[in-house]
């Protein structure tokens, strides 16, 4: 009986919890006002990013990553058989 009780009562707290919500309404978003300057740069500074990385940092890792090389430049290669990332 207690335990009916129990139950009784904690359906009775959820239900009032439940409908004692008030209403959600979101807020309004303006682009104009909204903007980071700090964005702005970002966009050219990312594009830099992957020209450096393309032109410099990925043909490093061609060259390291040859044959015979792994003795020169310690690249050890990884056979996972599922990489994390692959770019394609």
């Amino acid at each position: 009986m207690k335990k009916m009780r129990g139950i009784a009562a904690g359906a009775a707290l959820l239900a009032i919890l439940a409908l004692s919500s008030g209403v959600a309404n979101a807020n309004s978003y303006d682009r104009d006002d909204s903007d980071n300057p700090i964005r702005w740069f970002a966009y050219p500074v990312h594009a830099v990013g992957i020209l450096l990385e393309y032109s410099i940092s990925r043909p490093i890792h061609w060259i390291v990553s040859q044959n015979n090389c792994d003795i020169i430049f310690g690249h050890d290669v990884q056979d996972d058989e599922e990489p994390a990332f692959e770019w394609k």
